[in-house]
């Protein structure tokens, strides 16, 4: 727990000097990186003899992603980043 004192004035000199103390509990701190749970690097293949196998939405893949952090600071986001995003594209499943 840290305490945190907040203090007012009036910028008159003879005004009196208000203050509180608010005592602050840090519940989580983001202090864990998230982390690729697969072997590195992640290499995702396929093989495909016919191009009549290949579909919209084909699944290729998993990748796994963990995050020690709770809450909100525990929360995830991939990317797949330009030009790439324009060839390939992902889901989130929890």
């Amino acid at each position: 727990m840290y305490s945190l004192q907040v203090e007012t004035r009036s910028r008159n000199p003879d005004q009196h000097l208000y203050w509180t103390l608010v005592q602050v509990t840090v519940m989580d701190v983001n202090d864990n990186a998230p982390v690729f749970t697969d072997p590195q690097p992640i290499r995702l293949r396929l093989s495909i003899d016919d191009i009549e196998q290949l579909t919209a939405n084909m699944i290729i893949g998993k990748i796994g992603v963990e995050d020690a952090d709770s809450d909100d600071n525990g929360r995830l986001e991939l990317r797949i980043m330009p030009p790439h995003n324009k060839l390939v594209s992902f889901f989130w499943e929890n």
